[in-house]
């Protein structure tokens, strides 16, 4: 085991107020069992795996290992499904918002940019979409700053997360952005025919990233689109932390960490655009 990657309790990242008190507040629903942890397989079916590390950039001591059949790196155990949801809405958004992100207007300007991003890589990528006529939904949508730019382009849009101060925040900067309290699993009863959905950095949470991506099958148009980034581990944004190590990227909310090697288990079946290291794929 490398020195760097055993648990010692102690954060690898910088961490506000508000960051170590949603810390301390977490520890104590592990260690009172409200948080429970379960073992499950890994996407391939395989459990046989390489151990890494014994810790994440907040120092809790959890287990991250690589799959000896098929290279995709992820978490277990990890938090049970109750436990992740209650997770989603009560803790991750104040522990993950750390010092770099600055004010909630910064960090809804930031995710209008990536918005920006995301349209320019579809008008590269997939041309002639006609973005007047278009239903873009994100999954996972935080503030709904993604949406903007599609918004603005004269997209119809919509955005489901499991925060609601996030949800009220955007729909108070932009209140044309239809922003619902839910995930993955109402796209079961969303009635959208959606042209383009985005998981901007939302596959690597998910128990069953595959079946969002049926899920998200089921309401796409004919001709529609699903847009995926997640925290690539062969780009060399993953080692942001100060410590320089691959520690900085792990995280008690990432369940899976993917290559755009791996990333393809969960969207096989797909015929794709393009796909990067990054990892942003179409």
């Amino acid at each position: 085991m490398l020195k760097n990657f055993k648990f010692t309790g102690s954060s690898h990242i910088p961490m506000t107020s508000t960051q170590r008190a949603t810390l301390y507040n977490l520890k104590e629903k592990i260690s009172s069992g409200i948080y429970r942890f379960e073992d499950v397989a890994c996407l391939c079916g395989s459990s046989n795996a390489q151990f890494i590390a014994a810790t994440d950039r907040y120092g809790l001591n959890v287990s991250i290992i690589v799959c000896t059949n098929c290279g995709l790196v992820r978490m277990n155990p990890r938090l049970d499904t109750s436990s992740l949801e209650m997770f989603y809405r009560q803790e991750y958004r104040d522990l993950y918002m750390g010092p770099e992100y600055g004010s909630m207007d910064n960090y809804f300007q930031g995710m209008i940019g990536r918005g920006e991003a995301i349209a320019y890589m579809i008008d590269l990528h997939a041309p002639g979409m006609d973005w007047r006529s278009a239903k873009v939904l994100e999954v996972g949508c935080s503030v709904g700053g993604i949406l903007v730019p599609f918004l603005s382009r004269g997209a119809i849009v919509r955005g489901y997360d499991y925060d609601a101060r996030y949800l009220e925040y955007g729909k108070k900067k932009f209140t044309k952005l239809d922003l619902k309290l839910g995930g993955v699993l109402d796209l079961a009863s969303d009635k959208g025919c959606y042209d383009v959905i985005i998981f901007n950095h939302v596959l690597e949470h998910l128990a069953d990233p595959r079946q969002a991506f049926m899920l998200a099958e089921g309401c796409l148009s004919r001709k529609g689109l699903i847009y995926v980034s997640v925290p690539g581990l062969c780009n060399p944004e993953f080692y942001f932390s100060p410590t320089k190590s691959i520690l900085g990227g792990f995280h008690i909310a990432h369940l899976y960490y993917f290559t755009a090697l791996t990333l393809r288990q969960v969207t096989a079946g797909f015929e794709p655009l393009y796909v990067d290291e990054s990892v942003r794929g179409l």
